[in-house]
């Protein structure tokens, strides 16, 4: 037996063994096949060029014609025993890639060994040179292989045009699906009233009513406001899931109820005073209420409206209430800033990324002599600062955006032209994505203490002068016992230089 012959008896043999196991490795298979194929391929190529190296090793035995082809097809048949597992589901596939495969790997095997063939059987004739027919052998193969891809391309390319359409036409249709169901909510709508007008006269009105009832307790039960159904007495008919989250206690719990049961008797007592004058009168009101929610109170924003029955009569009310207990916080944090703000004898300003004043504080206002209920959103940071100031402000207004903060000193110009020396700081803020979304500044004036750094300048001068022309000798020394003053009158007396 031909050594590549036996090879490939082993190579399938071990797939067909391998495929009887109870759980195959189908990729390890379908390996061992397409290695048993590539040797009978090669031995059908030798056959074909009467190469016998592709089918014969050596002095051995070569591999038959018949061997070859019985190889091929028994490999064929391991490789898609399981067509929709391994390698072999890529090209069984209904999606364009198992398309685009079926049609290139069959001709990917036959055409470039016909081609050779042909080419082979050209030069065997000397009707060209080896390197014309390796030539020929190139060209031919792009030509083939560029008519393929173009083929595969065009399939391709009218496949996508008939998906395109395909999304066009579900589009349509999901359109006026929607124009349907906005149709058959209205009808729906009138259904309802219809029905609850019919309520005591048929049994099918009455089911159809616990229909809709069942999708209005869906609907509410997904809301995340808190909702209320009380009847006149104010016992509970309805409330939804966030309702029952509030009184801590189950829908079934609470539903035939009133507030005297489940509430502290303050707190229902409120409840209660709040909610008669609407049933009264049938008007609607927006109100502020704190209830206990797990042992702490809690404060909600509750719309309360009265619902009447067929005939118009006020038949209980209707609460929607919604936990407004952070912003209430964030709120009397944002007031007590704002009177930290507006309290503060120094400068306090924001200013938007395109340089307009988005605040200024009462201090800062009557510094640069701006009145406290003028209108600042079209005025600019640089009509602030003196022109000879603003490009320091921008090299400070720059520090802080790259760094976050800046501080030193800088010069405000108020409306009356006056210039005010200040001491100032400037802040960028991010928002949570790090976008930069405005800058902030605290400035201080600091005109006194600069008058008082040049009076005492001036002290310093006026001092140096008169020890210099004084006619006594004045030393000074430090701790150290070093001189750091003497005047000119000690260089007469002791006749030393100063220096």
């Amino acid at each position: 037996m031909a050594p590549n012959t036996a090879g490939a008896f082993l190579l399938v043999g071990i797939a067909l063994l391998l495929l009887s196991e109870r759980r195959p490795k189908y990729l390890r298979i379908q390996i061992l096949s397409c290695c048993a194929f590539l040797i009978a391929f090669m031995g059908l190529i030798g056959y074909i060029y009467d190469k016998a190296l592709f089918y014969q090793i050596g002095n051995y035995t070569g591999m038959a014609l018949h061997t070859s082809a019985a190889f091929m097809l028994l490999s064929f048949g391991i490789l898609f025993a399981s067509p929709e597992r391994g390698l072999i589901a890529v090209m069984t596939s209904d999606r364009a890639g198992g398309i685009m495969a079926r049609r290139l790997l069959p001709r990917a095997i036959i055409i470039p060994p016909l081609v050779g063939y042909f080419i082979l059987s050209g030069q065997r004739l000397q009707a060209y040179t080896p390197e014309v027919g390796i030539s020929l052998l190139s060209v031919l193969n792009v030509i083939i292989f560029t008519i393929m891809i173009w083929q595969n391309a065009k399939t391709l390319c009218s496949a996508d045009r008939k998906r395109y359409r395909a999304e066009v036409g579900l589009r349509k249709a999901k359109s006026d699906l929607e124009t349907q169901v906005e149709k058959r909510t209205i009808q729906l709508q009138l259904a309802n009233e219809q029905l609850q007008e019919q309520i005591f006269d048929s049994q099918t009105t009455k089911q159809a009513l616990q229909n809709n009832y069942n999708l209005l307790l869906a609907v509410i039960n997904s809301t995340p406001a808190a909702l209320f159904v009380k009847d006149i007495q104010g016992r509970y008919l309805m409330l939804n899931a966030a309702g029952a989250s509030i009184i801590c206690k189950s829908v079934d719990d609470i539903t035939g109820r009133d507030d005297s049961e489940l509430f502290h008797p303050e707190i229902a007592d409120k409840i209660k005073k709040t909610d008669r004058p609407i049933m009264t009168t049938g008007t609607t009101q927006a109100i502020e209420e704190e209830l206990p929610v797990k042992g702490n109170l809690r404060t909600f924003l509750s719309t309360k409206s009265a619902y009447r029955d067929g005939l118009g009569n006020i038949s209980g009310i209707v609460t929607i209430a919604r936990d407004i207990t952070e912003s209430k916080k964030a709120e009397i944090a944002n007031k007590s800033l704002a009177a930290i703000l507006e309290a503060t004898p120094d400068f306090v300003g924001i200013c938007n990324l395109e340089g307009r004043a988005v605040y200024i504080n009462k201090a800062g206002r009557k510094m640069v002599g701006i009145d406290e209920n003028e209108d600042i959103s079209n005025l600019q940071v640089a009509e602030f600062t003196p022109a000879s100031g603003r490009s320091h402000l921008n090299q400070a207004i720059a520090t802080a955006v790259s760094g976050g903060f800046w501080s030193g000193e800088t010069t405000f110009l108020s409306t009356s032209g006056l210039e005010i020396p200040v001491s100032q700081v400037l802040i960028s803020h991010s928002a949570p994505d790090d976008k930069l979304t405005y800058i902030s500044t605290i400035a201080r004036d600091i005109s006194d203490r600069k008058q008082a750094e040049q009076a005492l300048q001036l002290s310093q001068a006026r001092f140096a002068g008169i020890v210099e022309i004084a006619d006594d000798a004045i030393i000074s020394v430090d701790a150290e016992q070093k001189i750091i003053l003497f005047n000119q009158g000690a260089e007469r007396i002791f006749g030393w230089d100063g220096c």
